[in-house]
């Protein structure tokens, strides 16, 4: 039975209230507010990213500072750096965005926001200054293509540095999760001081690049993982190698880095440091002897058993755990491909690896323990 206009309609609203109430809870508490497109709701920060970033303002500078947001969007940073601001100036390029911000803020009562509607480049050319600047550029060309390269984002952040820096001595910029951290510490240079890897629910959401007017010999790595309104970090300046672990033994504990750990670079160095080795030089898996304790970066595994992977084991061990998830670790065959093999399905709290371990493969079952 085709649906009606009404009903499609009825759907697709559904879709974005939902989308609102997981990313934005407070907003979604708000009657009345304009949200101008689907493409700012998907592009604009998590009301959770959003209050990490003005935690960085806050613990940077403290309270009462001046900040403008050049690339305003949905405006859920302004309103975060609102909180901890004495004064913000929220610019934004389209006009819809920039009249929906004006009459948002006003609903939810952010009285000390000015908003702009002007191509941030003219706004460089006027006579003024900030504490911070923001910028969160565009990451889409104009065909509506995903872009990772900054001198491809809009505006052009590299272009307009010698203008930032007559308006500020800090500058917050927040980059795709898929940017190159190579590609981005080399086009940024002395400048960069701080990047923030944020990630929440076992995903990457932000690198945040803090620069300084007045530079940096060498910048510092900090990753945070987001729950609600609490964050747990760890920050590195230097990498260090690690070994390999060998085999897991029942009873070892296997750790799963999360994407922002993996993707700062810094995994082998944070899991050095708790006596973790290495399941092979690829294999993105880390195993100790005895219980670990939650670490808050990772998912973290009580093994079970460890067998050889070859057929025969990999339907024996699909029958005798029916019911575990299955990942494949550098070894030729895709994680769905192996879990059908198996014949299991999710659930129980296990956890089945087929991995290359020390240069051989093993299937590796384990319980979740966090």
């Amino acid at each position: 039975m085709k649906k009606s206009f009404a009903q499609i309609l009825g759907t697709i609203e559904n879709d974005r209230d939902r989308k609102i109430a997981a990313k934005l809870p407070s907003w979604s508490a708000a009657e009345g507010l304009d949200y101008p497109s689907s493409l700012s709701l998907e592009q604009c920060s998590s009301e959770a990213t959003a209050q990490y970033k003005a935690g960085i303002i806050k613990g940077k500078s403290g309270t009462g500072v001046s900040l403008i947001d050049l690339t305003g969007g949905l405006g859920v940073d302004s309103l975060a750096f609102s909180r901890v601001c004495g004064k913000v100036t929220y610019n934004e390029i389209n006009p819809a965005l920039a009249a929906a911000a004006v009459k948002n803020f006003a609903i939810i009562g952010a009285g000390n926001i000015r908003v702009l509607n002007m191509d941030s480049s003219d706004l460089l050319k006027e006579e003024w200054h900030s504490d911070w600047i923001f910028l969160d550029p565009a990451r889409r060309d104009a065909a509506g293509k995903k872009v990772f390269l900054l001198e491809d984002c809009s505006p052009n952040v590299l272009e307009l540095m010698p203008d930032l820096w007559r308006h500020t001595d800090r500058i917050m910029l927040k980059l795709s999760p898929m940017a190159d951290i190579t590609m981005i510490s080399g086009r940024l240079g002395g400048c960069l001081e701080e990047l923030h890897v944020v990630g929440s629910g076992g995903e990457c959401k932000e690198l945040l690049c803090l620069l300084s007017k007045a530079g940096r010999a060498v910048y510092s790595t900090t990753v945070a993982e987001l729950c609600g309104d609490t964050a747990v970090k760890e920050t590195f300046t230097a990498k260090e190698a690690i070994g390999l672990s060998g085999i897991p033994a029942p009873g070892d504990t296997l750790f799963e880095p999360s994407a922002a750990l993996m993707k700062s670079g810094y995994a082998d160095t944070f899991c050095k440091a708790r006596s973790y080795g290495k399941l092979d030089s690829f294999t993105h898996l880390y195993s100790r002897p005895g219980t670990a304790g939650e670490c808050g970066f990772g998912k973290v595994f009580s093994v079970i058993e460890t067998v050889e992977f070859n057929g025969a084991n990999i339907r024996s061990t699909g029958r005798k755990y029916p019911e575990a998830d299955v990942s494949a670790k550098n070894i030729p065959i895709s994680s769905e491909e192996l879990r059908k093999r198996m014949g299991t399905h999710s659930g129980n709290g296990l956890h089945i690896f087929g991995a290359s371990v020390s240069g051989e493969r093993k299937l590796i079952v384990c319980r979740r323990i966090s």
